[in-house]
């Protein structure tokens, strides 16, 4: 098919070639490679918003209407991937708007989850592997956005700003390498728009904080361990990468739909030195949960800051309360127990707990995995013992017969003219003692011990019988199965041997072959069947002089007693 104004050969369904197209106005090639791009794009995000959408009606219709307790402390809302995004992350005029497009139009933004001292917390959908993910965007506390940029606060400053981005996506990248449980998943970190974003595992679930609140008490004991022992083991491996979480609490403890322990919010994770030299790090905590020396902006920073967070995390889920904050008992030292707020912590427990909660960071465990087995031993206690005093065991009927039989004094008559005293009881250490609780001297050694006149006599045999209904098996298996196997194993080396030899030398061919395996197995049928006629005959004989010993050993010490 030609152009009807140049010639030109043109592809079938066409009307003109495409320079003619264009002059007659009609789109180029690459005007509709672009249209069909915003199509494309248009139609991804169209999915993607109705992703948010359903996950955000799911979530809504799973939560229950809930009603806090009056003594579980909530704590500030901070960004953690799968909770319910608070109303006023959700209003708060720097967090992004839904639909926003980051990482080359990659992720789609959707809800805001949380907003914390570092960092906004968004739901959103990775439009190339068509997941769900939790997106932190590092944007500290006192920060608003300028256009394209952000202003940081004037407590942090620009170079303050720029350095935490730095090790805000440095820290980020070394997560990335855990992929073990408990830990949230990592799966880059990019940066737009004057920050940094991190992409991590969309957890399903429930914070610790929120289970507090549905409890609307302190959660079991046991519950309570095997979460924090989950807990204990990811800090560890965080540990050995001489990173430091900073920010363990119970709204930064995930309970996914499994009932497993997941440690989120990375967003204040610092690295320490290994050797506990002095260094430089920004204070940050939450108050209750975080140690003393987190406070200051300098000082020796290791594993005993995570293990006191860990150990406030375990303290507010047993008691549900949180613990006074570390400047507080600095000055005044006002913790009670957990055992004594809660009869069911054994004190095992309590005492692992209150090590780890020391104000001073010599006092506590000095790893995670110190700590760890501290609480894995606290199960293996033994529980706590009443403090009641035993009850004292009922008289016996001797001493209540010999009770009976003693005469008791008599009271005087009563007497109108005077009044009669009565004789005051005489005081325990002057009563006598009863007959039944004085003891008989020991018999001499030689004087043998006569038996009592009803006890039954005892029948020594020589050969005892077996009781037991299993030694019965034994016993008539052994007495019919030897001879039976000695029998058909002698039969078949006298009988079946000869017979089979004779064939396989005789006959040629199928006949011959199975005469001689014939052969063989009779021979190796005959032997072995000697051979275990042998050892069981062995063995019952073996069986029968030891008893026979015991029972003349039994019947000759019967003898010699009178």
């Amino acid at each position: 098919m030609k152009c009807p104004s140049c010639g030109r050969f043109v592809a079938p369904g066409a009307r003109r070639c495409p320079a003619c197209r264009a002059s007659f106005g009609g789109p180029t090639p690459q005007q509709r490679g672009a249209s069909e791009a915003a199509r494309a794009g248009a139609r991804a995000a169209a999915a993607a918003a109705l992703v948010n959408r359903a996950t955000r009606g799911a979530s809504q219709r799973g939560a229950a209407p809930q009603q806090p307790a009056a003594h579980v402390h909530a704590g500030p809302a901070t960004a953690h991937p799968g909770a319910a995004c608070p109303p006023a992350a959700s209003m708060h005029p720097q967090v992004l708007p839904e639909g926003t497009l980051l990482a080359g139009d990659r992720y789609f933004l959707g809800p805001a989850l949380g907003c914390g001292s570092f960092g906004i917390t968004y739901r959103a959908v990775d439009q190339r592997l068509g997941r769900i993910v939790a997106i932190k965007e590092f944007f500290p506390e006192g920060s608003f956005r300028q256009g394209g940029s952000i202003v940081p606060p004037p407590s942090l400053g620009r170079d303050g700003y720029e350095s935490e981005r730095g090790h805000f996506i440095q820290e980020a990248r070394l997560l990335a390498r855990f992929q073990r449980p408990g830990i949230v998943t990592v799966h880059e970190v990019f940066e737009q728009n004057d920050t940094a974003y991190m992409v991590m595992e969309y957890i399903n679930g429930r914070t610790l904080v929120e289970v507090l609140k549905e409890r609307g008490g302190p959660l079991k004991p046991a519950e309570t361990l095997r979460y924090a022992l989950a807990v204990a083991d990811a800090l560890a491996a965080v540990h050995e990468q001489h990173l430091l979480h900073r920010d363990v609490k119970p709204g930064n403890i995930m309970i996914t739909q499994a009932d497993e322990a997941v440690l989120i919010d990375f967003g204040a994770a610092r690295a320490f030195d290994r050797y506990q030299r002095t260094s430089m790090m920004t204070a940050i905590g939450t108050p209750g949960y975080a140690p003393l020396e987190q406070w200051g902006s300098s000082g020796r920073f290791g594993p005993t800051s995570d293990v006191y967070a860990l150990a406030a995390t375990l303290y507010h889920l047993l008691t549900g309360r949180m613990p006074p904050s570390a400047a507080d008992r600095a000055v005044s030292d006002t913790l009670e127990p957990p055992a004594k707020l809660n009869p069911a912590v054994s004190e095992a427990l309590s005492d692992a707990v209150v090590k780890g909660l020391a104000v001073r960071m010599e006092d506590r465990p000095q790893t995670m995995a110190a700590f760890a087995q501290l609480l894995r031993e606290s199960r293996r206690a033994p529980k706590r013992q009443s403090t009641q005093p035993p009850a004292a065991p009922p008289p016996s009927s001797a001493a209540r017969s010999q009770d009976r039989a003693q005469p008791k004094p008599a009271l005087p008559a009563a007497s109108t003219s005077a009044p009669v005293a009565v004789p005051a009881a005489a005081p325990p250490a002057q009563r006598p003692a009863r007959p039944e609780a004085v003891k008989a001297d020991p018999q001499p050694a030689h004087q043998p011990v006569a038996a009592a006149p009803n006890a039954p006599k005892r029948r020594w045999r020589l050969f005892p019988w077996p009781r037991r209904r299993r030694d019965h098996v034994l016993w008539a298996g052994g007495v019919v199965g030897v001879p039976l196997v000695l029998t058909s194993s002698i039969v078949a080396l006298t009988v079946l041997v000869p017979v089979l030899g004779l064939a396989s030398v005789t006959f040629s061919g199928g006949a011959g072959r199975a005469a001689r395996a014939g052969l063989r197995s009779a021979l190796w049928f005959g032997l072995q069947g000697i051979g275990v006629c042998v050892v069981s005959v062995g063995s019952l004989a073996v069986v029968g002089l030891l008893s026979m010993r015991m029972a003349l050993t039994a019947a000759a010490s019967a003898h010699q007693r009178p």
